[in-house]
């Protein structure tokens, strides 16, 4: 792998702070009224993300792909749960505020698997890496708007009952529900009709441009005099950039002879990427510490520079 390579993978990275920018553009020009720019928060979760989801499933994966790769996608998302596990039990150790843990174990946890993950990967292995990247997705997409989404909401209200009446209600969200829906349509054989498949498409490709502006008009609002970079910032970072893609490695090396190489290394890559955009949405939304997981996707995203050419150095070294 040469160096060109690398420095092409961070343009992906370039992107998403240049939408950043522009959302910090349109909060310094208040474009939106008061707090209406917080829509954009509903209009992510509830509308693109759950297309999004449905469209890249159900075209990214047919029965036999996801039967025969159904394995290798289950020792990934245990490496995600064992991490999350690890994430709570530090979080704890290291006395972040109960409020704030939910958003701490989410950005040590889940990676920006799509927007920056799938690019990065055909930048990085090329296009027949693609459907690997795919492969992580569907596990890390799942068990964000699961125990993720769950753990974020529970910031709002850190000494409520955990299992609380409702708790269905509290983690069935409309991504959750097109997931389960993809996979139905995947596991039965039936392929999607065109129209659904089309408009799912269109609205899913809101989901990374909204979310990011979102997240630049986050930042404006919060004052960058109030930025504040604490030492959980830091722990989270380490967490993300090298403790993950370690899990990773690890869980996968239990079937390493019986993937491709190509595999192993494109899900170690995205275990490693930036933190979630949509982690500041949802905390905005179900009234979490928004300023803190602004912060924290910030600083995954610029430490990402730095993490995601040595991991691909790493991994010429190690495999």
């Amino acid at each position: 792998m040469d160096i060109l390579t690398v420095l092409r993978s961070l343009g992906s990275v370039a992107v998403i702070l240049a939408l950043v920018g522009l959302g910090i553009f349109v909060g310094w020009r208040k474009w939106f009224s008061g707090d209406s720019w917080k829509g954009l928060g509903n209009l992510v979760v509830n509308i693109a993300m759950p297309c999004s989801a449905f469209y890249y499933l159900t075209d990214g994966f047919t029965r036999e792909q996801l039967s025969s790769a159904g394995l290798s996608i289950l020792l990934y998302a245990a490496a995600i749960v064992a991490c999350f596990v690890i994430s709570i039990a530090l979080s704890a150790l290291i006395k972040v505020p109960r409020g704030r843990r939910g958003v701490f174990t989410a950005t040590a946890v889940f990676s920006n698997t799509v927007f920056i993950g799938v690019p990065m990967t055909q930048m990085l292995f090329g296009d027949a890496a693609v459907k690997y990247a795919f492969m992580a997705f569907l596990a890390n997409m799942t068990l964000f708007w699961t125990i993720g989404f769950f753990s974020i909401r529970r910031d709002a209200d850190p000494d409520g009952p955990a299992f609380a009446k409702g708790l269905l209600w509290k983690v069935l969200n409309p991504t959750l529900i097109a997931t389960i829906l993809a996979l139905a349509f995947i596991l039965a054989g039936i392929k999607p009709p065109v129209i659904l498949t089309q408009a799912t498409k269109t609205a899913g490709y809101m989901v990374s441009p909204v979310a990011l502006l979102y997240c630049g008009i986050l930042l404006y609002s919060m004052g960058f005099k109030n930025l504040k970079i604490d030492r959980s910032h830091i722990i989270s970072m380490l967490l993300r950039f090298i403790l993950s893609p370690a899990m990773a490695f690890a869980a996968l090396l239990l079937v390493r002879n019986q993937i491709p190489d190509l595999m192993t290394r494109v899900l170690i890559a995205q275990a490693a990427m930036p933190a979630m955009s949509q982690i500041s949405i949802v905390a905005g939304l179900y009234h979490a510490d928004a300023q803190y997981a602004a912060t924290g996707f910030m600083l995954t995203t610029l430490a990402s520079l730095v993490f995601i050419p040595a991991l691909m150095v790493a991994m010429e070294l190690v495999m």
